[in-house]
């Protein structure tokens, strides 16, 4: 599915906080319902289970937040130096995030969008 954000985004109250907005198009691969029988250009409703949504949360903000906040302390604790506290907190979340990517394709298994005619 293409989503072209100036017409999906535009009505969304979410849409400042959404990384799926911007100027260029975003595709997105998603599984149609048995029996949907739809055509090129047609308008779809593209939806995840909520469970999806919440571990995308998790994985995406609060794990990194917390990665950041105990990392800084722990730092801190041991070097006494806050440049060394950023610096190893910096680390600490480009690791992860290294992580995240080079785990991105079992990743993108536990994440699935069901595509559905609008009713």
């Amino acid at each position: 599915v293409r989503v072209v954000p100036q017409q999906a985004c535009s009505g969304c109250n979410s849409k400042a906080s959404c990384h799926i907005s911007g100027d260029f198009d975003k595709m997105v691969e998603v599984i149609a319902r048995e029996n949907t029988v739809l055509s090129i250009g047609e308008s779809v409703n593209v939806s995840m289970r909520t469970e999806s949504g919440f571990l995308a949360l998790f994985i995406g903000y609060i794990l990194p937040l917390v990665l950041l906040v105990v990392s800084v302390f722990t730092v801190y604790y041991f070097m006494g130096s806050e440049a060394g506290a950023a610096i190893g907190s910096l680390t600490t979340l480009a690791l992860y995030y290294a992580g995240l990517y080079l785990f991105r394709h079992k990743l993108n298994k536990k994440f699935t969008f069901y595509l559905e005619k609008p009713v």
